[in-house]
């Protein structure tokens, strides 16, 4: 897994390369102000990839995707960490099925507005978000998608608890938190992920008891434990708390 913003390169967007109506594949170009103001011409686009986005870029981009109506994967990248994104005025094209937003998104709008337009995008099944550096839980949120499959949350929170809410993420298969440098509670309510396979938890040094509520998660195959995993796999291996539920 890459550890560093710094390890998403990128080379400098060709000239002239909106002019190629039917390009379907633009990824790990170098965002710059014409880049972004001129990539919403590229209406075919199924793939686009941009990197070391800074905020002076984001409304452009915001209104360049959404003119992207074939997109399947989508992944935008900041400049390094401490670039803020704002993202509040993203309406992700219905026609994708990954979606990947790495950098910090500005704590209050870029999440929320973002997903307002969740609830349509029926073919999205990935949704990754790296180095966000939320401190509001984003569950409620992300948990708009209607048929997500696989969840990574990396680097991306910095709050204490997660909740997964009643009937949420009814499709959700593979669940990978890492990195949560303050969490230290996460419940799972009944009905929460009835279809979760495979939950991942690593970095999380302030969590010392297994997910509450992990006994409703009939359907789980694989539960992994990385750094620091003795607290959590001792209580899963003695009968702690959860364990005998």
């Amino acid at each position: 897994m890459y550890r560093s913003l710094a390890a998403f390169g990128g080379v400098p967007t060709p000239k002239g390369i909106w002019h190629l109506k039917d390009i379907q594949t633009l990824q790990f170009f170098e965002a710059n102000t014409k880049m972004v103001q001129k990539v919403g011409a590229l209406i075919n686009l199924r793939t686009f990839g941009i990197t070391k986005v800074q905020m002076c870029h984001c409304t452009d981009l915001c209104r360049a995707i959404a003119n992207m109506n074939h997109l399947v994967l989508l992944q935008i990248v900041a400049k390094d960490e401490q670039e803020i994104l704002h993202l509040g005025a993203l309406r992700l094209p219905r026609s994708l099925r990954k979606v990947m937003l790495l950098g910090q998104l500005d704590k209050k709008y870029s999440l929320p507005q973002c997903s307002m337009s969740f609830g349509s995008l029926t073919n999205l099944t990935a949704f990754h978000l790296r180095w966000s550096r939320l401190v509001e839980d984003p569950l409620p949120y992300i948990q708009a998608l209607p048929r997500l499959l696989v969840l990574q949350i990396w680097e991306a929170y910095d709050g204490i608890k997660l909740c997964f809410k009643t009937a949420s993420f009814q499709t959700l298969k593979e669940l990978e938190i890492v990195d949560a440098p303050q969490l230290n509670q996460i419940e799972i309510e009944k009905e929460a992920m009835p279809s979760l396979q495979t939950l991942s938890l690593s970095g999380c040094p302030e969590l010392k008891v297994l997910p509450q509520g992990i006994e409703y998660l009939t359907s789980l195959q694989v539960l992994h434990f990385g750094e620091p995993a003795e607290e959590p796999a001792a209580g899963l291996r003695g009968g702690g708390e959860g364990g005998d539920r």
